[in-house]
């Protein structure tokens, strides 16, 4: 609504290279920056989402501390008519280069992501009228809790057994075994070395 302006001008601008994309993040940083650190904080973490998302989603998800100032400065439009949030793609586009999530951020909150969208799908009654808007978001939920398992039967496929023993444990040379009291044998044939 009241940020048509600046996405026309940005929409105008995205598709001029050189110069005019440094100035345009120029424009884009001098937005950001005289937000407060709660709010730049808030901008980060909101990168996690896929396309548009809503209130009980930042609020179960991210947090609400420095969102208004976020939806005041324009760097994050609201739709009052769907009550969803979003990015404008060059704002977008600047956050993930030049202020991205750190890892270990991005993995706390993506149990939390995996959980809300996956609950929305769950309670949806009629599922796709309800869950459409947020179906980009509800596809990277899945996909992250897939990769999850993906990774656990990769671990699983890499061990060759039972689980060993940690080093200075039961089973190791000349450790005592909890089991018999008896120092461990080293791996091999019986009686060979």
């Amino acid at each position: 609504a009241k940020n048509q302006g600046v996405g026309l001008a940005l929409n105008n601008l995205r598709s001029l290279k050189g110069e005019v994309e440094e100035a345009v993040a120029g424009f884009i940083g001098k937005m950001i920056e005289p937000l407060n650190n709660e709010a730049k904080g808030l901008l980060k973490k909101l990168v996690i989402f896929a396309g548009g998302f809503d209130y009980p989603a930042i609020k179960a998800i991210c947090g609400i501390e420095g969102l208004d100032q976020l939806t005041n400065s324009s760097i994050l439009d609201h739709d009052l008519a769907t009550e969803r949030y979003s990015f404008h793609q060059l704002a977008l586009d600047y956050i993930k280069n030049r202020m991205p999530i750190l890892p270990e951020e991005k993995d706390k909150l993506m149990p939390g992501f995996a959980k809300h969208y996956l609950k929305v799908a769950q309670d949806s009654s009629d599922p796709w009228p309800e869950i459409e808007k947020d179906e980009p978001n509800i596809r990277k939920a899945a996909d992250w809790v897939a990769e999850r398992i993906e990774e656990g039967d990769r671990d699983r496929d890499r061990s060759p057994g039972p689980p060993s023993s940690p080093p200075g444990k039961a089973g190791q040379p000349g450790k005592p075994s909890p089991e018999t009291g008896a120092p461990g044998k080293p791996e091999g044939k019986a009686g060979t070395r």
